[in-house]
């Protein structure tokens, strides 16, 4: 028997890919907005999950975590929280900190400007989105394994409301 639901849920299957193909087409841009034009390089990766942590290739950008709460009904009203993390690596610890505080930046921006309909195309249903949050955390600098010099990690966590119908 094939499944044929009334409500609504909200899936959320589509939103990484579309986040971070706008923060990929828009990065060149806003790291140019953020560091002032002194050509910091773009992110190298971006990752829908956390493998990237398992990566070596700086600086990336990866969705760590995402979780949608939603309230059910006619209306569907959720938050959608997302937190992204950065990573840079660099041979001079003082640069890596200055750096990194130009990449969260820029990285603030985007989630900050991207289109609703841009962050939920292809969402079923049809949502709306507005940014309600951004908080961003830096960590401190670190050697690892496997990495000529050092290693700074930052994670930005942003909060969406999300409406849709629910039928």
């Amino acid at each position: 028997m094939a499944w044929a639901p009334k409500a609504k849920v909200i899936d959320l299957s589509p939103v990484a890919d579309n986040l971070l193909g706008y923060l990929e087409t828009n990065q060149s841009a806003a790291l140019d907005w953020a560091d002032g034009g002194d050509g910091i390089p773009e992110f190298q990766k971006f990752y829908t999950n956390s493998s990237g942590r398992l990566q070596t290739i700086f600086p990336s950008l990866m969705i760590l975590t995402q979780t949608v709460a939603t309230e059910l009904g006619d209306i569907l009203d959720g938050g959608l929280s997302l937190t992204l993390e950065g990573t840079i690596a660099g041979p001079e610890t003082d640069a890596l900190v200055a750096n990194t505080k130009i990449y969260a930046k820029a990285v603030e921006s985007m989630l900050a400007n991207i289109p609703a309909t841009t962050l939920t195309a292809a969402s079923d249903p049809v949502m709306r989105s507005s940014l309600m949050e951004i908080e961003t955390r830096h960590d401190v600098v670190r050697s690892i394994v496997g990495v000529s010099g050092f290693v700074q990690v930052f994670q930005v966590q942003c909060l969406y409301r999300l409406t849709a119908s629910g039928y």
